[in-house]
């Protein structure tokens, strides 16, 4: 029993971990696409506006803006965890279970703000760039990001 908590504890862990992993990685090309547009077009408004909520999103907000938590740190927290859960072949202590909680909830918190990036403020970025004939930010797949950073290595 103590080991079968523990699987489904590192599982759901695990996949915390791929989905966050994913979405930051989604998340820093868009943004390093949003820096060369906001250098190029340092005018451009929307693509700075965009770039300060993307930055939010992945760092977090303080706690004057209501403390938000960034995707890289819940991804850095449930990695942690991870490793913790892992470590001894017994039933996950509950502080481990305490945290895991916790972090789910503050990873649901973060994706809910990336996918309304990705499903309201990224569209009405690109009308925008493309009313002003610049080129359209694109979400690369992780595969994709994963195959780029290879071979850049």
């Amino acid at each position: 029993a103590d080991l079968q908590a523990q699987f489904e504890l590192e599982s759901r862990l695990a996949m915390q971990l791929s989905s966050s992993s994913e979405a930051i990685l989604q998340a820093r090309s868009l943004r390093d696409q949003l820096r060369k547009l906001a250098d190029s077009n340092a005018n451009n408004k929307a693509a700075t506006d965009a770039l300060q909520k993307l930055t939010a999103i992945l760092s977090g907000t303080s706690q004057a803006e209501g403390g938000q938590p960034g995707l890289t740190k819940v991804n850095g927290n449930v990695s942690s965890l991870y490793g913790a859960v892992g470590q001894a072949d017994a039933a996950p202590t509950p502080a481990e279970i305490a945290a895991a909680a916790d972090n789910e909830k503050d990873l649901t918190e973060a994706m809910k703000r990336w996918e309304q990036f990705k499903t309201t403020d990224l569209p009405a970025l690109n009308r925008d760039l493309k009313a002003a004939s610049l080129p359209e930010l694109h979400i690369e797949s992780a595969a994709r990001l994963e195959r780029n950073q290879s071979d850049m290595e």
